[in-house]
């Protein structure tokens, strides 16, 4: 029997925002290896396809990096730590510039910018549709609920490939400490366009899901 090979595609900001909730109350964290373990199952399952023929043959995460002068040494190390836990996972990362415009000075005479992303998805997209055409893949597993994914699903479908989208919605979180915590949440569209889609923020009671979603409660006022 011909193997399914399984490749995941992951929108780092889409993955950042969506922490998904854990199952202790606190903010889940993902365990990347487990996560791309648990989608060669989740296809199998629907596919019908027997797991030993049924393969996770590669990741790439794609994102937005900002340079030294407006990332402090806390997110430098941030970022240092998360790239080799995407190469332990076995997940290549794919880094564009953030676009930096400088903002004036803060009150205490630091330079402040205002950051945006530009060229992450059509990174993802391009790297997609060049695998597709060379035929790497057979189900293509984009993380991600943005809608400018569309067209790419859409194209993906018509070659013959399956499409699941596995995405969070979350909302955002309240208070100062949390005010960076955006919520998230998918397009209809992105779903209706794909063979399936994967609600990642639903699973954090499900068992079968407990590896991949690191519980990390947040510590109690007065909490050592």
């Amino acid at each position: 029997m011909s193997p399914l090979r399984i490749m995941v595609f992951y929108d780092g900001g889409h993955v950042r925002c969506g922490q998904a909730p854990s199952r202790g109350g606190g903010t889940g964290r993902l365990d990347l290896a487990a996560l791309q373990t648990s989608f060669g199952r989740w296809v199998a399952d629907k596919t019908g396809s027997p797991p030993e023929v049924t393969m996770v043959v590669g990741g790439h995460y794609y994102d937005g990096r900002a340079s030294t002068r407006v990332a402090d040494n806390e997110h430098l190390e941030n970022e240092r730590n998360f790239e080799l836990a995407l190469k332990r996972a076995g997940i290549e990362p794919h880094y564009s510039p953030l676009r930096e415009q400088w903002n004036g000075c803060a009150a205490n005479g630091e330079p402040e910018y205002e950051v945006s992303q530009k060229g992450v998805d059509t990174a993802l997209i391009v790297d997609a549709l060049d695998m597709a055409y060379l035929d790497r893949f057979d189900v293509c597993v984009l993380l991600s609920g943005d809608g400018d994914f569309v067209p790419l699903v859409r194209r993906l479908t018509q070659l013959g490939k399956y499409v699941l989208i596995a995405h969070f919605e979350t909302r955002g979180g309240n208070g100062v400490k949390r005010a960076r915590q955006h919520g998230t949440n998918v397009s209809r569209a992105l779903v209706r366009a794909a063979t399936w889609s994967l609600n990642l923020s639903h699973l954090a009671g499900d068992a079968r899901w407990h590896a991949v979603l690191k519980s990390r409660r947040h510590p109690r006022k007065g909490a050592a």
